[in-house]
């Protein structure tokens, strides 16, 4: 029995001190002990944005898109029916320029008291679709036309909120579906 745990001793502390001394063992112990840089496989590339991403240029783009959001979200709160207050934001593609607008309106229309549901929650919910076209050179300084499309079927809103704005476009490019008529431009 004495030369058992004699033995058993030996064989954990040659074990254990493996984990502070000497070449790898059968003991995980990660990438530290090995006084290297981890190695993993390269990422995919980073898709571009429109401008060099840091915190204080993603907010200085976020800042430039705000007021539109928020007069959009005001223009949408005076038009939806009262007692409605579910809504299902629908942006028609995943690029910075939708993005930035999907996240600011879900923001705007939260602080508006309104539910923001999913696709799969969406019954009972109001759609609305975030548009945004390209206008006319005539139309200048704006550069789109931004609108929210209540209640789409079949590519047709039944109502459109929206205005001419000059906005930053990174990441812009036409998108969706739905059919609206971009009204004649007139100056502000």
């Amino acid at each position: 029995m004495r030369s058992f745990i004699s033995v058993t001793a030996c064989l954990s502390f040659i074990l254990l001190s493996g984990c502070y001394y000497g070449a790898p063992t059968p003991m995980p112990r990660g990438y530290s002990s090995y006084n290297q840089e981890l190695k993993s496989v390269d990422g995919a590339k980073v898709r571009q944005i429109g401008y060099d991403y840091s915190l204080d240029n993603n907010k200085a783009a976020l800042d430039e898109f705000l007021p539109i959001a928020q007069e959009l979200a005001e223009m949408l709160d005076e038009k939806l029916p009262s007692g409605m207050d579910r809504v299902y934001l629908n942006i028609p593609a995943n690029t910075a320029f939708y993005n930035s607008f999907d996240h600011l309106l879900r923001g705007e229309l939260s602080q508006l008291g309104y539910v923001l549901v999913s696709p799969d929650n969406s019954d009972n919910a109001m759609r609305v679709d975030f548009v945004a076209k390209p206008i006319p050179t005539e139309c200048k300084p704006n550069n789109l036309y931004i609108a929210l499309a209540i209640n789409v079927i079949d590519n047709l809103p039944s109502d459109i909120i929206g205005d001419f704005y000059n906005a930053p476009t990174y990441g812009y490019r036409p998108a969706g579906f739905v059919e609206i008529d971009i009204p004649k431009c007139v100056s502000k």
